[in-house]
């Protein structure tokens, strides 16, 4: 995609975000999913430290409501800026976050039924497990759980 499209998407959103608002009543899913297409955009043009500010607040958002698919959607995109800085603390923390995240679904029959039921959670966390694997400065110990992760998930589709 050329500049001039991430330019015009960033001048998108801004008009976007102004809308929503200004619009009575606030309609904050709205606004963070503006949020999200900010950090995405951003990703995207390789600005990562850009995609901090507006995904932090959409991974916030996201807990708040208690939406564990959209917070690991966020934690993906967090992941994806944080390996392209080099930033290999925080990485590791974020992914330790995502696992967990997982992982606790897979916990008890109930959750487990909620991340079946939601049509795109075991997709969207299988491939965001396939790219986490794929970067090559993890540690064993992450890799096994990650894998270990994958494993359970591809359970719910048989």
């Amino acid at each position: 995609i050329e500049n001039q499209e991430y330019d015009d998407a960033l001048q998108a959103l801004s008009k976007s975000e102004q809308f929503y608002k200004s619009a009575k009543p606030f309609p904050q899913s709205d606004v963070d999913e503006v949020y999200y297409r900010y950090a995405e955009v951003y990703e995207k043009m390789r600005e990562y430290s850009k995609v901090f500010e507006p995904i932090e607040q959409w991974i916030r958002q996201k807990r708040l409501e208690k939406d564990w698919h959209n917070e690991a959607r966020g934690l993906s995109l967090l992941i994806k800026a944080l390996n392209g800085m080099n930033s290999y603390d925080k990485l590791g923390q974020t992914i330790t976050l995502i696992i967990d995240l997982y992982q606790e679904r897979l916990s008890n029959k109930d959750t487990k039924k909620e991340f079946q039921k939601k049509p795109y959670a075991v997709p969207n966390a299988l491939e965001t497990l396939e790219m986490i694997l794929k970067i090559d400065t993890l540690d064993d110990d992450l890799k096994h759980k990650i894998k270990s992760t994958v494993e359970h998930i591809q359970k719910l589709c048989v």
